[in-house]
């Protein structure tokens, strides 16, 4: 967005606004035009390493394959730690969608 800050002499050298230079309200509207969802993670369930266990992704025979499969279904790197595919996982999927994708 152009424009110069309140606060300042001159406009940047670009000419433009930096996000602390734009109004909330417009900031909040451009990002829910751009299909962004605010969702509240104290009241989402957590896919967690005991989740990855009982499904056997991890510490059973059979795990890697498993994993694996999982991994390339979502394109995801194969060679992704436990602790990096559990962020990965609670960053782009619900646990309903984790569990349904496990299924079977």
């Amino acid at each position: 967005m152009f424009g110069k800050e309140k606060r300042k002499v001159s406009p940047s050298k670009e000419g433009k606004l930096g996000v602390e230079g734009v109004d909330v309200m417009l900031i909040e509207k451009a990002l829910l035009r751009a299909g962004v969802t605010v969702s509240d993670d104290r009241e989402r369930r957590k896919i967690t390493a005991s989740d990855l266990y009982e499904d056997g992704l991890c510490g059973r025979e059979g795990s890697y394959e498993k994993r694996k499969r999982l991994l390339s279904f979502v394109n995801l790197p194969q060679r992704l730690s436990t602790k990096g595919f559990l962020s990965v996982l609670n960053s782009l999927y619900t646990f309903e969608e984790y569990k349904e994708m496990t299924k079977g």
